[in-house]
C-alpha cells in the first residue's frame, strides 16, 4: 500500500536529517572541547606561576596561604581548577595587603586583572562546552528513537513482503530479503 511506503520514506528522511544534525552537534561539541582545553592549558600555566610566586610571598605574609588557598595540590579537573583560581584572583584583587605582597614579587594589579579575566574566559568556555555536549546528547537520543521507529517499520515491511511475495523470490531479493532456493 502506497501510504505505508510513504510512511517508511518519511521515517527514512527523518533519520537521515537527524544523523546529519547529530554529526553537526557532535562536531560543535568537539570544537568547543578543543577550544576549552587549549584555553585552559594556556591560562593554567600563567596561574601556576602566580601560585608559585604567592607561595614564596607567604613566607613573609602568613595571611596569604589561607586567603589564596595556596596549600595542597592544584585540582586536576577544569571545574576544580576554576574554583581554586577564582578564590585566588578574587582575594588577591580584593585584599590590599595581599595585593601589595604579590606586587613585590612581580604580580601587579594588571596581572591579577588579566588572570581573573582569563579564569572567567575558561569558565565561559566550560559552560559553552557543557551546553554543546547536552545538545549533542539530546540529538543522539532523538536520532536513536527515530532509528528504532524506522527499524520497526522495516521489520513490519519485511514480514508483510514475505507473505505478499512468497511466490516471487526475485522481487523479495529486490527488497533485500534473501530466501532459500
Amino acid at each position: 500500500d502506497l501510504a505505508r511506503i510513504r510512511e517508511g520514506e518519511a521515517l527514512l528522511d527523518t533519520v537521515e536529517q537527524l544523523i546529519a544534525r547529530h554529526n553537526k552537534e557532535y562536531g560543535d561539541q568537539y570544537a568547543a572541547t578543543k577550544a576549552l582545553n587549549e584555553q585552559y592549558g594556556e591560562v593554567r600555566a600563567s596561574y601556576m606561576e602566580h601560585v608559585k610566586l604567592a607561595r614564596v610571598a607567604q613566607k613573609k605574609h602568613s595571611n596569604l596561604e589561607g586567603s589564596l588557598k595556596l596549600q595542597g595540590e592544584r585540582k586536576s579537573t577544569i571545574s576544580g581548577w576554576l574554583a581554586q583560581a577564582s578564590v585566588f584572583y578574587d582575594n588577591a584583587r580584593a585584599i590590599p595587603e595581599i595585593k601589595e605582597a604579590l606586587s613585590f614579587y612581580g604580580i601587579n594589579e594588571a596581572a591579577l586583572e588579566r588572570g581573573k579575566e582569563q579564569e572567567e574566559a575558561v569558565a565561559a568556555a566550560l559552560s559553552d562546552q557543557k551546553s554543546k555536549a547536552s545538545v549533542a546528547q539530546a540529538t543522539t537520543q532523538e536520532k536513536n528513537k527515530a532509528m528504532a521507529e524506522l527499524d520497526d517499520w522495516v521489520s513490519d515491511f519485511k514480514s508483510i513482503a514475505r507473505v505478499a511475495l512468497k511466490d516471487d523470490s526475485q522481487l523479495l531479493e529486490a527488497f533485500g530479503i534473501i530466501t532459500p532456493s
